[in-house]
């Protein structure tokens, strides 16, 4: 309540500028720009709005339902008063929007004023949100130490140098499009420099957690080949002598033990009294040889096969083995075909879909995605991450006509 009553214009002035949230040239004055993007950050709940703002029916919604009913008089007001609909079409008219965290670090980079206010102090709205000044006619260092230093998408690390490698980049194209004789960066340099920056960070970020969660997609798939898959319901003997297991993963399947077997490759090492009493009962129960068959006789009446002939594979009781061992066999999955099929289904599924696995449980995926970096040639994963850049682009292309067509 009080919050609310200190964001209400001075009553001694019958004017109420509403501020248009306009960026560049244009921009609104910096102490209503404070005061509006104060309420408008408790208003909208932007500490607390997830990765992914729209439904599966590609609807956004940024409406705050936790306000208590003493404050909603006080809302409806104050939402006139600080525009907060045309704000709110600020963020959502973006074809970044469906990125993870576009509207936290949209309004992060919103948040960088262009100089000092005159009277409004540079308060922490809340944890790694802050108001930051960055000057149109700063240098380059001031501006890669400004944004890199930011807090625009904290909530994802990004290597420092791949920051000024990108920063560096915005900065080049920017200075050519001005003339030569115009040195400094103006206001609308300047916001533009840092539009493209949030835009950039939120593509190379989006890329790299699709790329992530498609490496883990072949982890799970080389699990399931059948180089060194041991078939779950076959036994395991701890006696067992496991010199052929590298890393868990069974080398040889073929020394897997079965259920009817009634010899054992291996055997357990026994004393010396009860090795010498099972070679005595060995030699007791040792069968009898008996006189081999005699050889078998052709029969000389009939003629000897024409080249012509076709020879027929054995009759029924061969055939019968050989389809009975392959049953008793184990049966192991297909190996995966490409490294880049399974990944061109998930281009059909929506980002936020292919995302998702990502979004719940970063710290272990992180871990997991050790491994899959050394079952794979650099081939692989440079197709693998080619894939995923097409994917996060064509989306965001397709984003974009979409807004323009509304």
């Amino acid at each position: 309540m009080e919050f609310l009553k200190s964001l209400w214009p001075n009553s001694s002035t019958n004017v109420i500028t509403i501020p248009q949230h306009i960026e560049g040239e244009l921009e609104d004055d910096l102490d209503l720009k404070i005061k509006s993007l104060t309420y408008l950050f408790k208003r909208l709940n932007i500490e607390n709005l997830p990765a992914f703002i729209n439904d599966e029916n590609g609807i956004y919604d940024l409406r705050n339902d936790e306000a208590n009913n003493e404050d909603t008089y006080y809302n409806t007001k104050l939402d006139t008063i600080y525009n907060k609909i045309e704000f709110e079409r600020v963020l959502i008219n973006d074809e970044h929007r469906i990125l993870v965290d576009w509207f936290k670090n949209r309004f992060r980079s919103i948040c960088i004023l262009s100089n000092y206010p005159s009277k409004s102090n540079l308060n922490s709205l809340g944890k790694h949100f802050k108001f930051i000044v960055l000057k149109p006619d700063s240098s380059d260092e001031d501006y890669l130490k400004i944004l890199i230093n930011s807090d625009i998408y904290y909530e994802h690390p990004i290597d420092p140098i791949l920051k000024t490698d990108i920063l560096l980049e915005i900065l080049k194209n920017q200075k050519l499009l001005k003339p030569s004789y115009k040195k400094n960066f103006n206001k609308n340099d300047r916001s533009i420099i840092i539009l493209k920056y949030v835009r950039k960070l939120s593509e190379i970020i989006q890329i790299e957690r699709i790329y992530k969660a498609s490496l883990l997609t072949k982890l799970e798939e080389f699990k399931n080949s059948t180089l060194g898959l041991i078939k779950e319901d076959d036994q395991y003997d701890d006696n067992e002598d496991h010199s052929d297991l590298e890393q868990g993963v069974k080398v040889f399947p073929n020394t897997i033990r079965s259920n009817n077997s009634t010899t054992n490759l291996r055997s357990r090492s026994r004393s010396p009294i009860r090795k010498s009493r099972d070679d005595n009962q060995q030699q007791q129960s040792q069968p009898t040889l008996h006189k081999p068959l005699s050889t078998l006789k052709l029969n000389q009446q009939l003629p000897p096969p024409n080249s012509s002939t076709k020879l027929t594979p054995p009759s029924s009781p061969t055939k019968l083995n050989s389809l009975n061992s392959s049953q008793n066999s184990p049966k192991f999955r297909s190996r995966s075909s490409s490294p880049i099929k399974s990944l061109k289904k998930k281009q059909s599924m929506t980002l936020l879909k292919m995302d998702k696995s990502l979004n719940n449980n970063d710290e272990q995926q992180q871990q997991q995605y050790q491994p899959t970096s050394t079952l794979l040639s650099n081939e692989e994963k440079s197709l693998i991450y080619s894939q995923s850049e097409q994917a996060v682009l064509f989306r965001v292309e397709r984003e974009r006509k979409l807004l323009r067509s509304n």
